[in-house]
């Protein structure tokens, strides 16, 4: 009897275990599935990784070209102001200095008289005097104003300075993006590529993250889901040699037992 229970036992032992292998390997096949589909995943998982790497090399190389961008445009737009200013400086100096020149000589003129030599030519003959009528700015007015048109070419000078310094660095960033990318970005686009720079990064980042923490989920379900099914197919084996042994004890009990009938 103790031979008949015990094979018993080890039929349902092994019954079981085939039931639990069974679904050990559906699970197992669900989670090499996945697995394998985040194998497949990595190409594009590591052109994100590097296209994100690229984004964040040339971001300082932007960011720079933005600034510079925008003081240049900055620079350009007082450039402009400051050059009607050189202009209108320059007009008022040169009509004073024309004012002040033709009063002078009004005045030398007031005094010529017939026979007599001009102060300035030495002419004998006057035939056209200068005449000017109105304000005749003086010495002084005349010299504010020098000072006024000096001081607004010397203003307009530093400005174009500037503004070139600041023309050169931003093209100097586009072209390092150039070197980087290969794309060439037009000064008007910087702005955009800026606004749309960090979004796109911290998408990639994401993306890049949330591919990571998968894979590295599905790779431990489908060692965990291997392990296991490894270990019941192991207990499957002891399960077969206990069922074994258990079948030769019952052919054992039975020819002892033909043996002591046959002795009686």
């Amino acid at each position: 009897r103790i031979d008949i229970q015990s094979l018993k036992e080890a039929q349902t032992a092994i019954e079981n275990n085939a039931f639990t292998i069974s679904r050990l390997e559906q699970s197992y096949n669900e989670k090499e599935t996945l697995y394998n589909e985040y194998l497949s995943g990595q190409e594009d998982n590591r052109k994100r990784e590097k296209r994100k790497n690229d984004l964040e090399i040339i971001r300082p190389e932007v960011k720079n070209a933005k600034i510079n961008y925008d003081l240049f445009m900055v620079s350009a737009s007082s450039t402009d102001s400051l050059l009607s200013a050189k202009i209108l400086a320059a007009a008022e100096y040169e009509k004073a200095l024309h004012m002040n020149r033709m009063g002078r000589a009004a005045l030398l003129a007031k005094e010529l008289r017939p026979g007599e030599p001009c102060p300035v030519c030495g002419s004998y003959e006057h035939p056209l005097p200068c005449i000017h009528e109105g304000r005749i700015p003086d010495d002084d007015e005349v010299s504010v104003l020098e000072e006024k048109k000096n001081e607004s070419e010397k203003n307009y000078s530093e400005a174009m300075h500037t503004c070139e310094i600041r023309r050169e660095r931003y093209e100097t960033a586009l072209r390092h993006i150039k070197e980087r990318t290969g794309t060439e970005v037009k000064p008007e686009e910087i702005d955009g590529i800026y606004e749309r720079l960090d979004p796109v990064i911290k998408k990639l980042g994401n993306e890049i993250n949330t591919f990571n923490t998968g894979f590295g989920k599905a790779d431990e379900e489908f060692r965990n889901a291997k392990s296991l099914l490894d270990s019941a197919k192991g207990s499957r084996n002891t399960l077969e040699i206990g069922l074994e042994n258990a079948v030769r004890n019952l052919e054992q009990s039975k020819e002892e037992m033909e043996l002591r009938l046959k002795e009686t």
